[in-house]
């Protein structure tokens, strides 16, 4: 079944309100009546999902309640309950709230809570917990090849220490705020990002249609000034090139452009299977990933020569 999306749900009221406030013995008895759609949706909640409280004491008689009515229906099987913040919670506690399934998590352990202003302890606290929560999400694969940074928002120093979720992650290649001439060194730099952005590409069968303009920018920054530069690269670095960038119109399923294709049955002349050589260099030792880029790059080849119907260069490319 499929996993639903987090959802956050205010279960406190506001100052100033226009509904009536829940203070006295009699509000909570009749709560349930009363609000019965609420109290069913947060009782769902609870069933389905795990759930993280904030700003709660964790003894409001609605939320015993509730809580209780999981535990009656699920037993040992009901979801674990988190309660976070500024709670200051003594050893009894503690174990009176694991008793009822809910897990405390104590900011006030937090390294510098002895440091926060008693009025903004709970504002620190609830603070550190939507920054931990924040910068520990995963990077969903169907974002590539977008950066999509969850952690460029500024960490005020009584925050941390906050653990970051170190991921692998696409990287850009955007050519804005570069200025000309390019150097070779940012020429090595793309190839790289390149590289490592198609190491991480979600296995698409079909690049899905919004992520062609993305890659049609890439494309738009750097082919020509890749052409441009292409005589002063290395060997190495021209079969990265090319590679990256039959790669990039491959997964976009558009033939490749006739410099590109020149280009590489160009090079691919280079390449010497029996003495496993480029343009007479060895390279024996990264010969597999050698070998598995020309069989992609002349496949691709020939699937160009293919949709334009040119059977003289499809049948030239065979034998080559």
């Amino acid at each position: 079944s499929c996993t639903p999306s987090p959802r956050i749900i205010k279960l406190h009221g506001t100052v100033p309100s226009h509904i009536p406030f829940i203070f006295t013995e009699e509000d909570y008895r009749t709560y349930p009546k009363k609000f019965a759609p609420f109290v069913n949706t947060v009782q769902q909640i609870m069933m389905e999902s795990t759930v993280l409280l904030l700003g709660f004491s964790g003894d409001d008689p609605n939320f015993l309640q509730w809580s209780g009515w999981v535990r009656d229906n699920l037993g040992d099987s009901a979801p674990k309950i988190y309660l976070a913040g500024w709670l200051g919670l003594s050893p009894h506690r503690r174990r009176m709230l694991e008793n009822n399934n809910v897990v405390p998590i104590d900011i006030a352990n937090h390294p510098k809570a002895h440091e926060w202003p008693e009025h903004l302890r709970h504002q620190y606290a609830t603070e550190w917990i939507i920054k931990t929560l924040q910068y520990g999400q995963s990077y969903k694969s169907k974002y590539w090849p977008s950066t999509h940074n969850y952690t460029d928002s500024v960490i005020n120093d009584y925050l941390y220490p906050i653990e970051k979720n170190i991921q692998n992650t696409p990287k850009s290649d955007s050519r804005i705020g570069l200025s000309d001439p390019i150097s070779l060194e940012k020429f090595r730099e793309i190839l790289e990002i390149w590289e490592h952005n198609r190491s991480i590409y979600p296995d698409w069968i079909v690049l899905p249609i919004e992520k062609h303009p993305i890659l049609d920018l890439s494309i738009q920054y750097w082919e020509n000034e890749f052409l441009f530069k292409y005589d002063d690269l290395s060997d190495d670095e021209k079969f990265k090139f090319l590679t990256e960038i039959i790669w990039l119109y491959q997964i976009k399923l558009v033939p490749l452009p006739q410099e590109i294709d020149k280009k590489w049955c160009t090079f691919a002349k280079k390449i010497n299977f029996t003495e496993k050589t480029i343009n007479g260099v060895s390279k024996t030792s990264e010969w597999s990933k050698i070998q598995l880029g020309y069989i992609n790059n002349s496949l691709y080849s020939l699937t160009t020569s293919r949709l334009a119907l040119d059977d003289e260069a499809f049948n030239n490319k065979l034998l080559d």
